[in-house]
């Protein structure tokens, strides 16, 4: 598995965390020890996708351009997230 691909399975894995802790949250609003879970891979899941977007191009369409002055349209510049080298999966 390359390292691209390494590291977008990371970025996977951590908004899963983080999901699956939202959907618990909600039920469950003033659980202290959920609460730091989530905040512990919050902080996780944004070092991950800075990293990634660092070395392999942006993740989403909300982060291709943070500085908020673009003159082009460049999120389709980059291979798309999910996009991949079939032999890589092996």
């Amino acid at each position: 598995m390359s390292e691209r691909s390494k590291m977008l399975r990371q970025v996977q894995c951590l908004d899963f965390a983080l999901f699956d802790a939202a959907l618990y949250l909600d039920t469950h609003p003033d659980d202290a020890k959920a609460m730091k879970y989530y905040n512990h891979y919050q902080k996780q899941a944004a070092k991950a996708r800075s990293e990634f977007e660092g070395r392999h191009g942006t993740l989403t369409h909300h982060t291709h351009n943070s500085d908020g002055d673009m003159e082009r349209w460049n999120w389709t510049d980059s291979p798309w997230p999910w996009e991949y080298n079939h032999e890589e999966r092996r």
